[in-house]
């Protein structure tokens, strides 16, 4: 079940019972929270997603936003990461195809994207003031089907970042860490997490592709993949935030 504009999550489980009690839990936990803001905690699910939902808001992908965040066993985030270009590329929000075709400049677009057939596909379909997705524009130059260029995105995804991070901090492997993403695992991510022995992803945005089923659900590792459950986004801080300080609201009641 889905509140308020994708603010609040609860998984609907079916019990044989018929009696609903995960699903009746969370309702009076969310009408609760709408009456008394701030008189329960954030879950650990929670307070770790809301932070890869306010990593994503950082990515320059004009295609999809994502963000990510990597917990240990010991329940400390280790690496954050969102979808963006290599470190000293810029995103492509702040590239034009005007700007391609018009100034050609060397230390912001690729030397591919400078060729003579990149530019004029830009010129012919997108001389404008506004950024263009490279990966949406390039099977259009290569006469491919767009299915089969998902690879030459130029960003980095967001779990990889989070990954990458994870792993200058900790300077090992990851077993036993969680993944927090606000969509759903690719392939190439889901191998790098079963590699790295992360043992759970939680995700918001179902994601297409086989990632779970054929990566991540194989051999003999057990790693859990869960829908994430719970606040979010600016409910988040509506309904974890207390209208007055907790000692100001003991002492009306004293």
């Amino acid at each position: 079940m889905l509140f308020s504009n994708r603010t609040e999550l609860i998984k609907n489980i079916y019990d044989k019972g018929k009696t609903y009690p995960h699903l009746r839990f969370n309702l009076i936990k969310l009408i609760t929270l709408a009456k008394n803001p701030g008189c329960i905690p954030p879950t650990d699910d929670e307070r770790c997603m809301q932070i890869a939902m306010t990593a994503r808001q950082m990515s320059g992908c004009i295609s999809r936003q994502v963000g990510a965040v990597v917990v240990n066993d010991d329940g400390y985030g280790v690496g954050i990461g969102w979808n963006d270009s290599p470190a000293g590329l810029p995103s492509c929000s702040l590239r034009t195809g005007k700007e391609l075709v018009d100034s050609l400049d060397q230390t912001i677009f690729s030397d591919f994207e400078l060729n003579e057939k990149f530019v004029q596909h830009i010129k012919n379909n997108y001389y404008v003031d506004k950024p263009f997705c490279f990966k949406r524009e390039l099977p259009s130059v290569l006469n491919k089907p767009e299915n089969q260029m998902a690879e030459f995105t130029r960003a980095l995804h967001a779990e990889e970042n989070a990954i990458f991070q994870a792993l200058r901090n900790t300077g090992n492997d990851l077993e036993g860490a969680t993944l927090y993403t606000t969509d759903e695992t690719c392939t190439l991510c889901g191998k790098k997490a079963f590699q790295l022995g992360v043992k759970r992803i939680v995700y918001i945005d179902e994601y297409p592709g086989v990632a779970i089923s054929q990566t991540i659900m194989a051999g003999k590792r057990d790693i859990k993949v869960e829908k994430f459950e719970g606040v979010i986004g600016s409910a988040y801080f509506r309904l974890f935030t207390t209208l007055l300080p907790e000692n100001e609201l003991i002492q009306l009641y004293l």
